[in-house]
């Protein structure tokens, strides 16, 4: 669940090795599903509505501020 114009939405990540990693301090990252702990984090997504899921698109690169 991210924060988009002021609501929370929640995006997929339908295929990790295809999201672009920027300003991460080490060469891997693991993602885990679940409450995290807070962090600041430009996003960038094709938007791609899924009612079943209840995400309004596919995240293709994060870049950790």
């Amino acid at each position: 669940m991210v924060a988009e114009g002021g609501k929370r939405v929640s995006l997929a990540i339908t295929d990790p090795q295809e999201v672009v990693i920027k300003g991460a301090a080490t060469a891997t990252l693991d993602f885990t599903c679940g409450p995290q702990k807070p962090k600041t984090v430009t996003l960038e997504y094709d938007p791609h509505a899924d009612t079943q899921m209840g995400t309004i698109g596919i995240v293709k690169s994060l870049e950790f501020q």
